[in-house]
């Protein structure tokens, strides 16, 4: 792609391959992926030659780089978020102690309550 002479169909299709990446299911995957091939072929002689390569190499022979595959169905593409959340959590309110099970719950609820309210203002 690095070739292409039209940016702007360059950028397109890198808007929809990142689109198709992110699919959630295996059936909208391969749905979007048929739409794709549909969309781009005979719009031009360096989109099909890239169409070729891509057919071939992403999915034929690597047809697993989807985040569909890399979890069950409709859970989160990555645990960011969570992590960072966790680290919070740690860090400022229960210092990393083990604690039994009432006293954490006690505690998950002051967290929340806190968050809330600092939310709120």
């Amino acid at each position: 792609m690095k070739s292409f002479k039209n940016k702007e169909a360059k950028e397109e299709i890198l808007t929809d391959l990142s689109t198709m990446q992110i699919s959630k299911t295996t059936l909208i995957f391969e749905k979007s992926l048929e739409l794709f091939f549909k969309k781009w072929r005979g719009h031009s002689a360096e989109v099909d030659s890239f169409l070729e390569y891509f057919q071939l190499e992403k999915v034929e022979k690597h047809g697993n780089w989807y985040e569909a595959l890399k979890c069950n169905e409709w859970c989160p593409l990555n645990t960011n978020a969570i992590e960072c959340g966790n680290k919070v959590i740690k860090d400022q309110d229960t210092f990393r102690e083990r604690w039994p099970l009432g006293r954490f719950c006690g505690k998950t609820l002051e967290i929340v309550h806190s968050w809330s309210k600092h939310m709120n203002t």
